[in-house]
């Protein structure tokens, strides 16, 4: 049962007290929303021109921003600023930065050096320590940890944690330099396939 703060009393006492007289079963977990306040704390007005309309948003960012904006820095439960310049410096810092950067530089040496695919694993490197596994290993239990208790934000963080490291360890291992002799060639497709 999710409803906005302002009317928690009536959810949390009247509207169970209506249910409990009626026979029917109660609510057994509300949550309650905190509001979404303009980028410098104050309440959104039309009349004061510092709302913040969610197509306006939707058609700046997509969709899939905002829904990650909304979940990695906004603390469900309490009320939260927003306002463009924060959403674009989170889009920029996570999105396009951190996972955008990872991604595009990884699929774009898969293409340069292995042809488009995951290269294998070589045999004289498989007992080799990947160090992105244990994050890797510990991340869907975090994430779960987190979405059980409705800490979306903790559970954004989470996976920000893998997405970090992972580009620490391709400026770490720097490819592009094992890609310029044939004897570096088994570490680069250990670095590629990890």
């Amino acid at each position: 049962h999710v409803v906005g703060k302002d009317i928690i009393r009536f959810h949390c006492v009247i509207w169970p007290a209506m249910l409990m007289a009626a026979g029917l079963p109660v609510p057994e977990c509300v949550f309650a929303q905190g509001f979404l306040m303009a980028a410098d704390g104050s309440k959104m007005s039309k009349s004061k021109g510092n709302a913040v309309y969610p197509r306006d948003v939707i058609d700046r960012y997509g969709v899939d921003a905002c829904r990650y904006y909304f979940l990695s820095d906004i603390v469900y439960g309490a009320d939260g600023n927003v306002g463009y310049d924060r959403i674009t410096q989170v889009y920029n810092a996570d999105l396009a930065n951190t996972y955008g950067n990872l991604f595009s530089r990884v699929s774009n040496m898969t293409v340069k050096y292995f042809e488009g695919r995951v290269p294998q694993l070589p045999a004289e490197l498989a007992d080799a320590q990947n160090p992105l596994k244990e994050i890797a290993d510990s991340l869907y239990e975090k994430y779960r940890a987190c979405m059980n208790v409705v800490d979306f934000c903790g559970a954004t963080a989470a996976v920000m944690e893998l997405l970090h490291r992972a580009n620490l360890y391709v400026e770490e291992s720097a490819p592009w330099n094992l890609a310029k002799s044939q004897d570096t060639q088994g570490e680069l497709a250990a670095v590629l396939y990890n």
